[in-house]
């Protein structure tokens, strides 16, 4: 059965869109791609990890990126423009959101699962068929 907000094989066909699974650990990754780039390319994979708190906690044993709410938007926005995706606004409260493992499972629970459209051509939200 077709998930919400994913395009069936007939519609990637006609808007240019390639339908193909993305896994929790590509998710990740993407987020991972995604903060490096506005961090700073050093940070490693341990660094930004799936319990690695996005906001400052005051532990010094828990690693934390320092995010403040408008890092977390510039994130948000960065995934967005970078690969496609399209993360409701309402879901987007940086209170829900406490380590960079809770924003993968957020964003590949909207992504529908594990599918993810990414565009070949056309922009499919634009034309009303993007994964939300």
């Amino acid at each position: 059965m077709k998930q919400p907000g994913v395009p069936n094989a007939a519609t990637c066909e006609v808007y240019g869109l390639n339908a193909t699974t993305l896994t929790h650990d590509a998710i990740m990754e993407r987020i991972r791609a995604a903060i490096r780039s506005m961090k700073g390319a050093g940070l490693s994979d341990g660094e930004i990890g799936e319990g690695t708190a996005l906001w400052p906690t005051g532990d010094p044993d828990q690693a934390s990126l320092g995010f403040d709410s408008l890092d977390f938007l510039e994130l948000v926005v960065r995934l967005e423009d970078l690969y496609g995706w399209s993360l409701p606004e309402d879901l987007i409260d940086a209170s829900r959101f406490q380590t960079v493992g809770d924003l993968a499972a957020v964003a590949q629970a909207v992504l529908g699962g594990d599918m993810l459209v990414e565009e070949t051509g056309v922009n499919a939200a634009s034309a009303g068929h993007g994964a939300s």
